[in-house]
């Protein structure tokens, strides 16, 4: 977050503004959906680890990420299509046209990172259910750097935008990288 801020600090004037409210929108977006449809399930991810009930606790993950994916495709779809309308609404309050657009923008490259967030959530806390916190650590903390190498590539082939956008390619590539190993070990678990 830090690198990302700094580079993002010396755009034009009110751009960091402009970021720090898209990310703060779009990571309230990401705790309604996590609070409102992820955390319910927690209890369900136990009991089923509890009981070594890998094939339940695999289809009711997966079933979880494609409601989320689905929602958060919904999501797009809107976003894109009232285009016009979010950003005559804020500029008739809030900003004026062009930073209304940038808003709008960010918050496009920041729909990756959302949903990465949900999705992490969901994936760690089925790690954690089968007892394994080791797992989603090593992949964060690798993915931490990798994020962070990114991010630097991304500046300065795509400034802002690139930055914004490498943000979400981050938490995509975690998603996906816990996903892999989250496989391997059900698959481990039910075939032992």
């Amino acid at each position: 977050p830090i690198f990302g801020r700094y580079r993002i600090s010396k755009d034009a004037v009110g751009v960091l503004t402009v970021y720090t409210l898209a990310q703060t929108a779009m990571s309230a977006f990401a705790t309604v959906i996590d609070r409102s449809l992820c955390i319910p399930f927690l209890p369900i991810f136990s009991k089923y680890a509890e009981a070594a009930r890998y094939s339940e606790l695999r289809r009711s993950y997966r079933g979880l990420l494609l409601k989320v994916a689905a929602l958060f495709v919904l999501f797009i779809l809107a976003f894109v299509l009232v285009r016009e309308w979010v950003v005559g609404f804020l500029s008739l309050f809030v900003f004026d046209v062009h930073v209304a657009n940038m808003f709008w923008l960010f918050c496009v490259c920041l729909i990756g990172y959302s949903f990465g967030v949900v999705s992490g959530n969901v994936l760690v806390a089925v790690f954690y259910a089968l007892k394994n916190t080791v797992t989603p650590t090593k992949i964060g903390m690798v993915g931490f750097f990798l994020g962070l190498a990114i991010k630097v590539a991304a500046y300065f082939y795509g400034g802002t935008i690139g930055v914004l956008l490498s943000i979400s390619i981050y938490y995509l590539v975690n998603v996906l990288f816990l996903i892999i190993f989250l496989e391997v070990e059900l698959n481990e678990r039910v075939s032992g």
